[in-house]
């Protein structure tokens, strides 16, 4: 008899070793710290494309000016190094993120072709090439790191026309449906991500007062 009661208690004591040391604590919710352990469903941490701003009121110039918002929409900070962030239209160019890292919920505004400090909230894209994004048709796609393809590819947005160079990606990974986009609004305004993206023009909307990080 006794000798079950130890290994019981040996059981016991080497389950109470394990929680402490990862760290792991169960709940009628969900409650992690110090490994992935949950109860049952991870949510990890989401970069989604959630503001755009294309084409701004511009005496005399838009560059500079344009930017694109990134939110963290999961439920973990998420590491953005090496992602890359790509728009077309006219033409297309890429954006390689520094060292950095997105807190949940957290908002990081990148600004097209503009020079500052980067920060925890704002990065600047110093593109060189001298084109500026389309105001009358282009896309954002964002990708975990190169090469660019349908496997990498996290999220997408076309404006103003079909058939964007990272369309076929972006149907191919499920995250966009195809021949589908976001019609051109209004020079000034921005276009906004509502609710949950759902992968439809539907989940856009024109942004009359442009909300960068906010």
């Amino acid at each position: 008899m006794m000798r079950y009661f130890h290994r019981g208690f040996l059981i016991v004591a080497m389950f109470f070793v394990a929680v402490t040391y990862t760290g792991a604590y169960f709940s009628d919710s969900i409650s992690v710290s110090g490994n992935m352990f949950s109860s049952g469903i991870w949510n990890p941490g989401k970069a989604t494309i959630s503001e755009v701003f294309y084409d701004p009121i511009s005496p005399p110039v838009d560059t500079g000016r344009e930017w694109i918002e990134i939110k963290n929409t999961g439920g973990y900070a998420l590491d953005m190094t090496d992602y890359v962030l790509h728009f077309d239209g006219t033409s297309s160019h890429d954006f390689i993120f520094p060292t950095f890292s997105l807190a949940t919920g957290a908002r990081v505004v990148v600004h097209v072709r503009a020079t500052g400090v980067n920060s925890a909230s704002e990065l600047y894209w110093v593109d060189t090439n001298g084109i500026n994004m389309s105001n009358s048709y282009g896309s954002v796609a964002l990708f975990k790191k190169l090469p660019k393809d349908e496997t990498t590819i996290v999220d997408f947005v076309q404006y103003g026309a079909k058939d964007q160079d990272s369309e076929p990606k972006a149907v191919a990974a499920g995250i966009w449906t195809d021949n589908t986009f976001v019609p051109i609004f209004v020079q000034g305004h921005s276009m906004e991500l509502i609710g949950i993206d759902n992968n439809l023009v539907a989940d856009w909307q024109d942004q009359t007062v442009p909300t960068p990080g906010a």
